[in-house]
């Protein structure tokens, strides 16, 4: 037996790859055609696949749970990440100010402003939903037993994570460290360390909420049989039947210069 999606994918596989084939040939026939005088005036022969038609037949065989599939899963998870990437962002820019004390030391302020644009933005979040893709397997565990997923969320590595993160972008700014070291006896940047660590805390505890309470579908495999003699030892009304409409896209390589200057090769369609 085999999975449904496993079968329809080698079929389209193999489609792909017959362009593949007689692409080959035409490279070597084209080969021929350079070196005769004759022949080179004429085109060189190439076969090509607009489009391919076909009804697969199979039989079901089983349908069963496939702890391996989490597509679902994965996706919904992912949109968490990316939404608190923003929220968490929003929340730095807005702790780093400090409390009210803290606040009243004007150059402290007119930094921060200075440091809340765009760019800044963008860089924090970036680096935020890289930790949480990236590193989710330390950090987060799903598992499923039965019909239940449990989920395990480790806080502090979040947390540690994310404090790396504005100590790489803001803390270890020769800008924030002079001025810092300027109001060291006021213990300038302890007092927001704590204050912008504490509104990351809460940010990680409502995610950590929800994904706990997030609902996930299972998903599911479906073996199927396909072989001749399977097809015809079953009765008609046993018999299932999928339309396959494939169109085939042809891409060529284009060269393009960025503003650097670098020029880098890409996929693009015809």
């Amino acid at each position: 037996m085999a999975q449904l999606h496993n079968i329809i994918g080698a079929i389209l596989r193999d489609i792909a790859q017959s362009r593949v084939t007689s692409d080959l040939f035409s490279r070597k026939v084209s080969q021929y055609y350079e070196q005769d005088s004759l022949l080179r005036l004429f085109p060189v022969p190439r076969s090509e696949i607009r489009s391919v038609e076909l009804e697969l037949k199979f039989c079901i065989s089983e349908i069963a749970i496939d702890p391996d599939r989490n597509e679902e899963r994965d996706a919904k998870i992912s949109q968490i990440f990316e939404r608190y990437s923003e929220s968490i962002t929003e929340e730095i820019l807005l702790k780093l100010r400090g409390s009210s004390t803290i606040q009243q030391i004007a150059e402290w302020i007119d930094l921060i402003n200075s440091l809340d644009t765009l760019q800044m933005r963008n860089d924090i979040k970036i680096k935020l939903l890289s930790f949480f893709e990236e590193k989710s397997s330390t950090f987060l565990t799903v598992t499923s037993e039965n019909d239940s997923i449990n989920i395990e969320f480790n806080e502090e590595i979040v947390k540690d994570g994310i404090a790396e993160i504005i100590n790489t972008l803001i803390y270890s700014r020769a800008d924030i460290q002079s001025l810092t070291a300027k109001y060291s006896d006021k213990r300038l940047l302890t007092s927001v360390k704590t204050y912008v660590t504490n509104g990351c805390r809460e940010q990680i505890e409502s995610m950590n909420k929800e994904l706990e309470f997030l609902e996930f579908a299972q998903e599911f495999k479906v073996e199927v049989d396909i072989t001749s003699d399977k097809i015809q030892a079953m009765p008609e009304t046993a018999i299932s039947s999928i339309k396959i409409i494939s169109d085939i896209k042809n891409y060529t390589w284009s060269q393009v210069e960025e503003k650097d200057g670098k020029i880098i090769r890409r996929l693009v369609p015809e």
